[in-house]
């Protein structure tokens, strides 16, 4: 088991990341994405990495929030190990898997699955607002409201592939499997795959995997804008200025009261219990 992930633009979310999966895989592969970190950010990150015991693997030039690039990355770290599995999570991203990950893979193997796949469960402050994230406290307790936000609010898509074989190809923002040249997905057209039921698919009715988004910190408001500003197509800035909007709307922070968003305290309950609606909104896109 492998874990690969690309940093960039901040790591104030890494070190985090990297304690949660460290003790789940045998090899972490990171790629950096060097011209989106400053000076101090990036020697920060390899202080991280040299403390975690992995370093880094590969630094990467491409322009900034070219999500097609990033892919192309993660595509690229696996064919290293092609028969390999691999833990796929950007370095904000907090898998949180319905079955013990021994259980995923033996079933996997057993059924000739080659990927898993999940949906986002955004993590937000306690208040809503877009806080710090602290180094010395549990980044779950910071972030203690899980929910679906971002789809309901920009309408970005929501699934992702979670664990995958080294030589499963994934599409832009890792949210689909690509098989025999088509994307994975539930829908069924001359360009997409039959997904839903997809005989190299985890059954999704058995594992369909939490991904803990903890991107709603201080350091979006900066992103969002430099996204925007830049409008290219490849940054799909048309979601990320929805964003912009419903925060200025709002004040900078997220209405917690709005049911629409399935909030939910998810550090005091064992299962979030709007899951399967997540699950089954998810797997309509």
């Amino acid at each position: 088991m492998n874990l690969v992930t690309i940093s960039g633009h901040h790591v104030n979310t890494i070190e985090h990341m990297l304690n949660h999966y460290k003790d789940k895989v045998n090899d972490i592969f990171i790629g950096v994405h060097r011209n989106s970190l400053s000076d101090e950010d990036y020697d920060r990150l390899v202080q991280i990495t040299n403390d975690i015991g992995c370093g880094i693997y590969k630094e990467y030039d491409f322009p900034l929030y070219h999500w097609t690039e990033v892919t192309k990355i993660y595509n690229e770290i696996k064919l290293l190990k092609p028969n390999d599995w691999w833990i796929i999570s950007d370095d904000d991203e907090f898998h949180q898997y319905q079955n013990p990950l021994n259980d995923i893979i033996d079933k996997c193997e057993d059924n000739d699955w080659k990927f898993v796949t999940g949906a986002f469960l955004d993590r937000i402050s306690a208040d809503g607002s877009l806080k710090k994230v602290e180094r010395d406290i549990n980044i779950s307790e910071q972030f203690p409201w899980g929910g679906m936000f971002r789809f309901l609010v920009s309408k970005a898509c929501p699934n992702k592939v979670v664990l995958a074989k080294g030589d499963v190809q994934i599409s832009s923002g890792q949210h689909y499997a690509i098989i025999d040249g088509k994307e994975v997905r539930t829908r069924d057209n001359s360009e997409i795959a039959s997904g839903i039921d997809h005989p190299q698919r985890c059954d999704y009715m058995w594992e369909f995997t939490q991904v803990h988004h903890y991107k709603w910190d201080e350091s979006l408001k900066k992103r969002l804008e430099q996204i925007v500003e830049i409008d290219e197509k490849y940054t799909y800035g048309w979601e990320y200025k929805l964003l912009i909007d419903y925060f200025e709307y709002h004040d900078g922070k997220i209405d917690i009261k709005d049911k629409n968003f399935k909030l939910q305290n998810v550090n005091v309950l064992p299962k979030h219990l709007s899951w399967d609606y997540i699950r089954d909104i998810s797997l309509r896109f």
